[in-house]
């Protein structure tokens, strides 16, 4: 049995995630953001985890928040940092930009911050970090949200550089996550580019358990769209 804590966990992919764990023996913690998401739940996940609430904007409390979860649990092997917020920011409202910066890049530093530094003094551990397919090109609709996921796919690089240096066996997955149909996605996408939440999660599960030191990118099919991406020149890209 393996104990796992998961950041964004009380609705969405994460919540998904949580129960298809549960359900195959592993012990689990979970942080969200609000209380009310607790009424999203399935029964299994709030009977059986370990649910803490916290707004991550407010780093030090989430930090501790986050310490005191890993001592509840009895220690921790998998960690997967899932918090993440976007939104439609045409406008440049700074409210907005930073509230994504506080969460997707403050926030996701603190906590994976924690995670490593626990598993470097243990030894070992596994960090999962939710990244999007939008880190690999900016974006005109909200360009605060993919330069942070930008930020944490660089960031997530950088740590699995220093756990090679370090001669550590820390496992380091950068998921580049595809269009999940959950309430994230608020603009109208194309069916044949989104996957259910659920079907994310049971992705996102069988990556854990592979144990992959890499990128991934989930579906599969926006590996092949991230290199059309990556490839395409600016003047193209800016007709988009």
């Amino acid at each position: 049995m393996k104990k796992i804590l998961i950041v964004g966990g009380t609705s969405g992919i994460g919540e998904a995630l949580a129960d298809i764990i549960l359900a195959d023996g592993h012990k689990v913690g979970v942080i969200g953001r609000a209380s009310e998401e607790l009424i999203k739940l399935d029964e299994d996940v709030k009977n059986e985890a370990i649910i803490k609430m916290v707004d991550i904007r407010d780093q030090d409390r989430a930090i501790k928040v986050a310490e005191d979860l890993i001592k509840e649990l009895g220690g921790l092997d998998i960690f997967v940092m899932n918090a993440g917020v976007g939104n439609d920011n045409q406008e440049l409202n700074w409210e907005k930009e930073e509230t994504v910066i506080d969460i997707n890049v403050s926030g996701f530093v603190a906590l994976v911050d924690v995670a490593f530094n626990y598993f470097k003094k243990q030894g070992h551990g596994q960090i999962i970090g939710s990244s999007s397919v939008v880190a690999l090109r900016g974006n005109r609709i909200s360009p605060v949200y993919s330069a942070s996921k930008s930020f944490d796919s660089r960031y997530l690089e950088g740590l699995r550089q220093k756990t090679h240096k370090l001669n550590l066996p820390i496992i380091i997955t950068d998921l580049k996550l595809g269009f999940v149909n959950t309430n994230f996605i608020k603009r109208r996408i194309p069916n044949f580019l989104k996957i259910s939440a659920k079907r994310a999660a049971y992705q996102i599960y069988k990556t854990i358990k592979k144990e992959k030191d890499k990128t991934v990118y989930i579906p599969k099919i926006w590996r092949f769209v991230g290199w059309i991406l990556q490839a395409m020149p600016p003047w193209l890209y800016n007709k988009l």
